[in-house]
C-alpha cells in the first residue's frame, strides 16, 4: 500500500492510502488538525476510518514529538491498539574531492596568481640599463 499526506495547510490535512501505486482511488484514513501543546509538541486526534467495511473503526492520536519523529496511536473499537513510531533519517552523501577541496584549491591558485602578477609588475617597472629618465625641475633651463 502507498500513503501520502494531502494538505494545503501547515497543520491541517488528511492521511490518504491507496492499495498500490497504480491505484487511482485514494482512501482517507483520518483527517488531522494539529494543535501545539505547552511543551511545543503538536498533537491531533479524531476518528479512525478503516479502508474496508469489515475493518473495525476507532480513534487515533497523532503526536509529533520532534521535527523528525512522530507517534501514531490507534485505539480500535475491538479493544486492539496499534502503535506506530517513526523517525526521519537523512543519510549523509559522501562528497566528491572537488566538493571537499575545490574552494580551497581555488583560493590557493588565486593567491598564488596575485603574488605572481605583483612580482611580474614589479620586475617590469624597474628602470632600464640606459639610465634613469632625467627630467628638469620646473623653472630651470637645461644647458
Amino acid at each position: 500500500s502507498t500513503g501520502e499526506f494531502e494538505s494545503d495547510s501547515v497543520s491541517q490535512g488528511a492521511l490518504m492510502l491507496a492499495a498500490d501505486e497504480a491505484d487511482s482511488q485514494w482512501h482517507s484514513l483520518f483527517a488531522f488538525d494539529f494543535a501545539p501543546l505547552a511543551n511545543e509538541v503538536v498533537t491531533s486526534s479524531g476518528d479512525w476510518v478503516p479502508v474496508g467495511e469489515s475493518e473495525p473503526r476507532g480513534t487515533y492520536s497523532f503526536i509529533v514529538v520532534t521535527a523528525n519523529a512522530f507517534v501514531l496511536n490507534v485505539n480500535l473499537d475491538t479493544g486492539d491498539r496499534l502503535v506506530t513510531a517513526g523517525r526521519k533519517t537523512v543519510v549523509a552523501v559522501e562528497q566528491t574531492f572537488f566538493q571537499k577541496y575545490g574552494m580551497m584549491m581555488f583560493m590557493f591558485v588565486f593567491m598564488m596568481g596575485t603574488q605572481y602578477l605583483k612580482y611580474r609588475m614589479n620586475t617590469s617597472a624597474t628602470p632600464s640599463a640606459a639610465g634613469p629618465n632625467v627630467q628638469s625641475a620646473p623653472g630651470k633651463k637645461q644647458k
